[in-house]
């Protein structure tokens, strides 16, 4: 009875709020003048500010003219939402990284910009209004996405790709690289990312590191999971050699994590609470994933990957991808733990298809991301690719 209730409540509690979200936004945008150098990073990915606002924070505090607002949460409660909607009623910037259901009603003022910096790289599963007809997709009338003034993708190849996700103009789609691409071409920082996990860990050192990091399947952190059923870990640990370690790392809204015996644990750590991937992929030799944007990243270390996809078929009905699964695989498909095993022990790399996805959808992601995003979006200057 109380659920009944609450799936009649809820939809008219969103209603109510987003009411007075607008409201409150539209009455304080005529009270206040738009402050030139008001920047908000906002995210309800977590409390921690990371990835691409990371890089973007750091970058920024190298400048001294902008007022830097870090508003994060995991909960879109009352409250931050209150504070949230307070700050963008005068801020000339506000740069979110993920779907943001809060901002999505609001008009933005004149002069204002709502930059999506979208966390995954590329175009792989597809998101956003791609999804319309498939489960949990939006219908057409949805406002969602459709207010960004701004949005930053990995490469010119895939602008169209967002056009359709986010339906925004293809003018607002700047292809400028993904900031926390940067990462792998700063060597200090590389150095210093293998130094502490080494330091954390030191019996990956000098090992074979093969590291299992799938997406989770379900409509979004509520249901997320990953069938333990598809990934036989006793078989795993049985295939691995004396100088082999397997590290597992789900995905963040996974809670449940695999049975690890004290045998296994000779040759198998969970890592799924250790924060950072991209510092994972440093000391990783062969990456196991599936539909994972991961792919993206550890393809800039020009390293292995297995694409272990049991459930492709379910997957391209229930979600679907821009393009063709071929076009994503640069090294082996494998549709069972059998194969897997066998793939881990024969692993390929196809170097010449490895360049054509970097160029397809990693174009931009060149070191100098950020900078570029501080330049053209922030400063307003010109963007002109240099040709090579």
């Amino acid at each position: 009875m109380k659920k009944k209730i609450r799936a009649l409540l809820t939809p008219i509690l969103q209603k109510v709020k987003r009411i007075i979200y607008t409201s409150m936004y539209n009455n304080l945008k005529k009270k206040k003048p738009l402050n030139e150098k008001k920047i908000i990073l906002a995210s309800n990915r977590g409390t921690i500010l990371k990835e691409n606002l990371l890089w973007i924070y750091n970058e920024l505090q190298k400048e001294k003219d902008y007022e830097v607002l870090v508003l994060l949460t995991d909960t879109l409660n009352y409250k931050y939402s209150m504070n949230l909607i307070k700050e963008m009623s005068d801020a000339k910037y506000t740069i979110i990284d993920d779907f943001f259901p809060l901002v999505y009603p609001l008009k933005i003022r004149e002069g204002a910009k709502l930059i999506q910096v979208w966390h995954a790289l590329g175009a792989f599963k597809r998101v956003g209004f791609s999804r319309m007809g498939k489960v949990g997709g939006p219908s057409q009338k949805s406002i969602t996405h459709k207010n960004y003034t701004d949005v930053i993708v990995s490469s010119e190849s895939i602008v169209d790709n967002y056009q359709e996700a986010f339906q925004v103009s293809r003018d607002k789609i700047h292809p400028l690289g993904v900031q926390r691409t940067d990462f792998f071409f700063d060597e200090e920082k590389k150095k210093q990312a293998v130094e502490k996990i080494y330091n954390q860990y030191p019996n990956l050192k000098g090992k074979r590191v093969i590291l299992f990091a799938p997406t989770f399947r379900g409509n979004g952190r509520k249901t997320a999971h990953y069938p333990p059923e598809y990934f036989d870990i006793n078989k795993v640990y049985k295939s691995l050699n004396d100088n082999d370690i397997l590290i597992i790392k789900n995905h963040p809204f996974v809670k449940e994590q695999f049975e690890i015996t004290e045998e296994q644990s000779k040759k198998i750590i969970d890592l799924t609470s250790y924060t950072d991937i991209n510092e994972l992929f440093l000391i990783t030799d062969l990456l196991i994933t599936d539909y994972s944007s991961s792919i993206f990243e550890y393809a800039l270390l020009d390293r292995p990957t297995i694409f272990y996809v049991p459930d492709i078929d379910d997957y391209k009905e229930s979600r679907d991808f821009y393009y063709d699964f071929s076009e994503y695989t640069y090294g082996d498909v494998c549709k069972n733990i059998d194969e897997l095993v066998d793939s881990i022990k024969h692993t390929k790399l196809d170097k010449q298809k490895l360049a054509k996805f970097k160029e397809k959808f990693l174009n931009m992601c060149d070191g100098h991301a950020t900078k570029r995003f501080i330049d053209v979006i922030i400063k307003g200057n010109k963007f002109i690719k240099m040709e090579e």
